[in-house]
């Protein structure tokens, strides 16, 4: 297949992992402020439909990516290593923390006795993840456009780490609307 359209592959699939991470932003948000079990399971879908977009774009940008630079530039160039690691990296965080939530909590949304489920969904550790891993992302954006060398990667990947981390943490302060029985 001809590198440019790989490389166009390549850049709509990172484009999907944006748009399946801002539809977590809008379905975490929602979590939130719902004052209802009606608003929950609305945002409890917009979190199982990032989570289709997520998946589709992810692979592919994987795929394409492994393609690009086994073709392109190799396994030798630093951004390339670190980028990649951050990105599971960031997969492994959304995973371990959003998906993991909305696994345990799928039935729970619907279902008045599962409170601790619907506190595990509204939990500000939610929101922490998420501001972290859209940080890691910019930072993994950045290594793609300015391919720095092996100091200046590590050096925007733990500075992205730690603001997107440094900003998650607001989330604990946060407020929640109260849930209304009935």
């Amino acid at each position: 297949m001809p590198r440019p359209l790989i490389l166009f592959i390549h850049i709509t699939a990172a484009m999907g992992v944006f748009a399946a991470m801002g539809i977590e932003g809008v379905a975490l948000l929602q979590l939130r402020r719902a004052s209802s079990l009606a608003q929950v399971q609305a945002a409890v879908n917009g979190l199982r439909l990032m989570q289709r977009v997520m998946a589709l774009s992810a692979l592919t940008l994987v795929l394409s990516g492994l393609y690009l630079a086994g073709s392109a530039w190799g396994w030798s160039v630093p951004w390339i290593n670190l980028g990649f690691a951050s990105l599971v990296a960031a997969a492994v965080l959304g995973g371990a923390t959003t998906g993991r939530t909305i696994g345990r909590v799928q039935a729970g949304a619907s279902d008045r006795a599962s409170r601790s489920a619907l506190d595990q969904l509204r939990a500000p550790l939610l929101g922490i993840s998420y501001r972290t891993r859209i940080a890691m992302l910019i930072g993994i954006v950045y290594l793609m456009t300015v391919k720095p060398a092996l100091g200046e990667s590590l050096i925007v990947m733990a500075a992205a780490t730690a603001v997107g981390l440094a900003f998650g943490l607001r989330c604990l302060r946060l407020p929640v609307t109260p849930l209304v029985e009935g």
